[in-house]
C-alpha cells in the first residue's frame, strides 16, 4: 500500500496520515519543499483514485482522509522496515528502537516487561 508509493506520493499520504481531514492547504504545509496546490490536488486526486485515501466535501472545502486504520499502516511500515534494514529479523528491529530513546524509565520497563510476558503468553496458548 504506502511503500509502493512515489515519493512525493507517500510524502502526501503520510502528511494526510499524520493531519485527518486535512485540506489542500493543510497538506501543503506537511511537505517539504512544497510544489504548487495544483500539483497537490493532483497527488490527492490519485491517492484517491487509488482507493488509498477519501475526500469528503465540507463548507470549508474538500478533506481528506486516508482509509485505513492507522495500525494496519504502522504495520505494513514496519515489516517492510524490519525487512530492508534488519533481515527480517524483529529482534534486532526491536533492538534498535529501544537503543534510540536512551535508557527507558522503570514505567517504561515495567511495560515492556508486561508486554514480553503477554507475548510469552500467547505463545503457550498457541
Amino acid at each position: 500500500m504506502r511503500e509502493s508509493l512515489p515519493p512525493r506520493e507517500r510524502e502526501v499520504f503520510d502528511a494526510v496520515l499524520k493531519n485527518p481531514d486535512a485540506t489542500v492547504a493543510e497538506v501543503l504545509e506537511g511537505l517539504d519543499g512544497a510544489p504548487s496546490a495544483s500539483a497537490v490536488r493532483t497527488m490527492l486526486n490519485r491517492l484517491v483514485g487509488k482507493r488509498l485515501i477519501c475526500s469528503t466535501h465540507r463548507e470549508s472545502g474538500i478533506t481528506f482522509r486516508v482509509r485505513f486504520e492507522n495500525k494496519d499502516i504502522v504495520k505494513e511500515s514496519l515489516q517492510s522496515v524490519t525487512e530492508v534494514f534488519f533481515g527480517g529479523s524483529h529482534l534486532a528491529a526491536a533492538n534498535a528502537l529501544l537503543g534510540m530513546a536512551g535508557p527507558l524509565t522503570s514505567k517504561e520497563m515495567r511495560e515492556l516487561e508486561e508486554l514480553v510476558g503477554q507475548i510469552q503468553n500467547e505463545g503457550k496458548a498457541q
